[in-house]
């Protein structure tokens, strides 16, 4: 592809993004304005870097990404946002692993989309059959499911900006979380096209994890997210079987043993 034709492709899916953030905002569609063929939002700082400077200079203790030339520096999460990304890669991994459906990431674990296009989700899902390859930190590929955890200062840009890119990239499915309001939406790209699935009796089932649900329930309170309550749910998810091949019999009764004691485990048996 020309210098000039890949001008005008990134220039059209820039445009793409504000015409979709100034849809939401009940605004009719207008052109951007784009400096050295970057686009800037009114008030916004842009800093701007090269892809090999963004790999040498990113930090790991803070989500940076990159998008065209643009870096994209996130403020630190909140305790709630950290304690529920915690609990959604410990039931998804666990399930994911038993079942040997392929692997679960979380930051710093990134993902590149495209030249100069990394982005770093809360979550991603790869399967066994994904051609993608892992390179250190970096998915070089498309997850064929993200799911992205609200922060309040990153609405816009999960809502809009990410939506728009893992939409045209081909993410099979993505999620969009926002504990703070109560709001949980999950889409399937269906014929190029995001769509909004929901969910029904209060659980939405995965379409890329087979056989995995998530209860709304569960990502409204808090108190799911314990690791006591995180063992139920796997043993919910998994299947008392399943764990009792993974694990072993003897190993799941010693620590039955050390955690209720033995003359409660015999009342339970009995």
């Amino acid at each position: 592809m020309s210098k000039s034709k890949g001008r005008v492709k990134e220039r059209a899916v820039k445009y793409e993004v504000v015409k979709m953030e100034e849809s939401i905002a009940g605004k009719p569609p207008k052109r951007p304005r784009v400096l050295e063929n970057k686009l800037l939002h009114p008030q916004e700082e842009v800093h701007y870097m090269s892809e090999e400077e963004f790999l040498e200079k990113a930090p790991d203790n803070k989500v940076w990404e990159l998008r065209y030339g643009e870096l994209i520096i996130h403020s630190p999460i909140g305790y709630e946002h950290k304690k529920l990304d915690k609990f959604l890669f410990y039931i998804m991994q666990g399930y994911v692993n038993t079942k040997e459906l392929g692997d679960v990431f979380n930051s710093p674990a990134a993902i590149r989309l495209d030249k100069d296009l990394i982005y770093e989700p809360d979550l991603f899902f790869v399967s066994r059959g994904n051609p993608g390859k892992v390179e250190e930190v970096i998915f070089n590929g498309v997850p064929d499911l993200i799911v992205e955890v609200l922060s309040s200062s990153m609405v816009r840009h999960d809502r809009v900006t990410k939506f728009v890119d893992y939409e045209r990239f081909g993410v099979k499915e993505y999620w969009i979380l926002d504990p703070e309001k109560k709001k949980y939406n999950f889409y399937r790209n269906i014929r190029g096209k995001f769509k909004e699935r929901f969910p029904k009796e209060g659980i939405y089932k995965c379409k890329e994890i087979k056989g995995f649900y998530i209860r709304i329930g569960w990502l409204e309170d808090e108190k799911y997210w314990s690791e006591r309550n995180v063992n139920k749910i796997m043993y919910q998810l998994i299947g008392t079987r399943n764990i009792i091949k993974d694990i072993g019999e003897t190993e799941i009764i010693e620590e039955l043993i050390s955690s209720i004691g033995k003359e409660k485990l015999k009342k339970l048996i009995e």
